[in-house]
């Protein structure tokens, strides 16, 4: 079956309604741009309602975009849910390399933006028109399927609808995650200021691959950021929904509803998908890959290759770990073709490779040629990084995990269950991998194995060994969670019914599935009351002062906006989030970089020398912040560094202006 192919009488009159809605909406935004952070009451519902209308139009070119790319290579076999499914993915990698196109010319701008979007509707609106009118039918057909259905096929429906929900009333809350804060937010931020992408040296986390963030400008050139929370949330859905349509191509319609399942019971990755990231992004374009490379490796159509060699390169471009991503599936693909003949192994390891590499060039190439290093600053270093700050960073990341000898390596798989919050950031107390993950262990005693499925496990595996050896943050597993949910569904719903017992296993697998969504359920409203996010959303808080009871140095922050000179500078110790104080405040996003040049500086004078070379005024000092540090500190720097402000302090070199609860703001008061 070819891709959708828009089916309208007169294309002409699509791309006239498309253009008429662009104008519409985006005049819409125009007109009534967003509310500022005291605004309560109606603005704040017609501004959210603005948002989700610009978000869903400006998906829907996504999809539309999408639809035309792979009409052109006329991919066998797709059906219109893969279609879509593959086809937005692609659309949001054209919007963003449009994005990064502008930031190389020094166009990038709202007007940039507003011709993109002109041109694009004009150009590609009856396949946004398709798009849409594919959606829908896909609806209908899941509605007309469920009544058809069993109760535990409802149940599941429900609830995930519910989880959905309340997820989407906590996406229309102020961004107020931690590295959202950091740089998911202020990196596209500053190209937009710029006009430009440029080498940054202190907001080094600007210099990632930012695909997915590129995408974000689109909203945050009109103040929307609450955009960038919608556009993570649409990667949850198709994260989700990836590993549903994989199940149902490879195994059944009750393995698809199941694995869907089997995701949701990871507790903390709805309130991943209401975060400014870009981890479900991420990992959603990676797992696609894959699911391409499946499907071209069973039906032997190079083309396939080539759109998961694109799909390779988005997540690439999307974050450095994509790279390990590439180069496992490149290296499957190379061992199953190499029996074929030399000019087939070439012909199809490199009808995957190049596009893969093609498209996420642009943003290790930069940083090659700006600052000689491609994953700049890992590994290598670069201009502002010596080798103890490396170091330091390095250890940072390293120090996540329950430890590093080979006992610890052994003991991984039971140590992110039973120590999982010393593999988690935020959120760490509900961060860990779904409960229904060890069933994978009967998984050879399947009698009738899918080759697909095992394949992708055997590649799963991999990826888990190599994630070992890094980073040991759960939210860094998320690109093999969909292959371990289709794999634990797949166990579910055969090994165990084939035992021969009394005992209802077909159905308590299934149902059990069920109990833990309600508990995944339970943490989304335990969350809506804890946080409220309900509240700033329909206008009844302000977004300071939702900010106020969420974000621990917001309070803070504000005193610092509201009554310090704009000629100081407040010098955040292990504190990278400085979203909100873009002037005044000067971050740590590598989290111990100030914290070390403070120890070395020991000395009153020399302290103070420092302070007054860099221009830093004053200090702010988060207890949270420095908590969660003081657990991953290695080489002991930060705890010195707290000793050393200590004493300075006691020496009165530093006064205090501000105090609440968890953070305090400090003036340099030694010359």
């Amino acid at each position: 079956m070819k891709p959708p192919v828009p089916r309208i009488s007169h294309p002409l009159r699509a791309r006239i309604i498309w253009l008429v809605i662009a104008v519409l909406v985006v005049g819409l935004r125009l007109l009534i741009p967003p509310r500022g952070m005291d605004d309560k009451g109606l603005i704040a519902i017609l501004d959210n309602s603005i948002s989700v209308v610009f978000w869903l139009f400006i998906m829907s070119i996504a999809a539309g975009l999408g639809l035309f790319l792979l009409r052109s290579f006329s991919l066998p076999g797709l059906t219109t849910a893969e279609n879509l499914a593959i086809g937005f993915a692609l659309g949001i990698g054209m919007l963003s390399y449009s994005m990064l196109a502008a930031g190389f010319l020094h166009i990038l701008g709202r007007t940039t933006i507003l011709a993109l979007i002109g041109i694009t509707t004009v150009a590609v609106g009856p396949y946004i028109h398709e798009a849409c009118r594919a959606f829908f039918r896909q609806a209908i057909d899941i509605i007309r399927w469920l009544s058809r259905s069993s109760i535990l096929h409802y149940c599941f429906l429900v609830l995930a609808l519910g989880i959905a929900v309340l997820v989407f009333i906590h996406t229309l809350s102020p961004p107020w995650d931690y590295d959202g804060l950091m740089y998911y937010l202020p990196g596209p931020r500053l190209f937009l200021e710029q006009h430009a992408i440029t080498p940054e040296i202190d907001n080094w986390h600007a210099n990632d691959p930012f695909t997915w963030e590129m995408v974000s400008t689109i909203g945050l050139a009109f103040g929307d950021d609450i955009f960038p929370k919608l556009l993570h949330y649409s990667a949850g859905w198709l994260y989700v929904i990836a590993a549903a349509l994989f199940a149902r191509r490879w195994l059944s319609r009750e393995d698809a509803v199941l694995s869907a399942g089997v995701l949701l019971t990871i507790h903390v990755l709805p309130m991943w998908a209401a975060f400014a990231y870009i981890d479900l992004g991420w990992a959603a374009l990676e797992f696609l890959a894959l699911f391409v490379v499946m499907i071209g490796w069973k039906t032997r159509h190079r083309r396939f290759y080539i759109i998961a060699g694109l799909l390779s390169g988005l997540a690439m471009g999307s974050k450095y770990l994509g790279v390990i991503g590439f180069a496992v599936l490149g290296a499957f693909l190379a061992l199953a073709h190499i029996r074929d003949g030399w000019k087939e192994f070439f012909r199809s390891t490199l009808s995957y490779a190049l596009p893969a590499v093609l498209v996420a060039s642009p943003w290790y190439l930069k940083n090659w040629i700006w600052l000689g290093n491609p994953v700049y600053p890992l590994y290598f270093g670069g201009p502002g990084w010596d080798t103890t700050r490396l170091n330091l960073y390095m250890g940072y990341l390293k120090s996540f995990g329950a430890g590093r000898s080979v006992i610890d390596y052994l003991l991984i798989p039971w140590n992110l269950y039973v120590k999982y919050p010393q593999f988690g950031t935020v959120m760490n107390k509900i961060d860990l991998p779904s409960v229904l993950f060890p069933l994978l262990l009967f998984y050879p005693f399947v009698r009738k194995k899918s080759r697909v499925l095992s394949h992708s496990l055997l590649l799963a595996g991999i990826l888990f060994v190599l994630w070992a050896f890094g980073s040991q943050q759960t939210r860094f597993l998320l690109p093999i969670f969909p292959t371990l949910a289709i794999g634990t569904a797949f166990v579910a719903n055969r090994v165990l019914a084939q035992v021969k017992s009394r005992f209802p296993w077909r159905i308590f697998l299934p149902s059990l599935t069920i109990g833990l969504i309600v508990l995944t359920l339970f943490y989304q409203i335990v969350i809506v009351f804890g946080f409220s996010p309900q509240l700033p959303t329909v206008g009844l808080e302000s977004r300071e002062e939702f900010l106020s009871r969420i974000v621990r140095d917001f309070p803070a922050t504000v005193f610092i906006n509201d009554n310090l000179p704009p000629t100081t500078r407040t010098l955040f110790i292990g504190n990278g989030r400085a979203y909100y104080c873009p002037d005044l405040c000067v971050p740590d996003p590598d989290h111990f970089r100030w914290a070390r040049e403070i120890s070395d500086a020991a000395e009153t004078q020399e302290l103070a020398s420092w302070f007054s070379q860099n221009g830093f005024t004053h200090v702010l000092l988060n207890i949270e912040d420095l908590d969660f540090l003081l657990q991953h500190d290695p080489y002991g720097v930060m705890r010195r560094a707290i000793l050393v402000i200590r004493d300075w302090k006691a020496q009165g070199c530093l006064d205090k202006i501000y105090e609440d609860e968890w953070t305090s703001v400090h003036e340099v008061a030694c010359p």
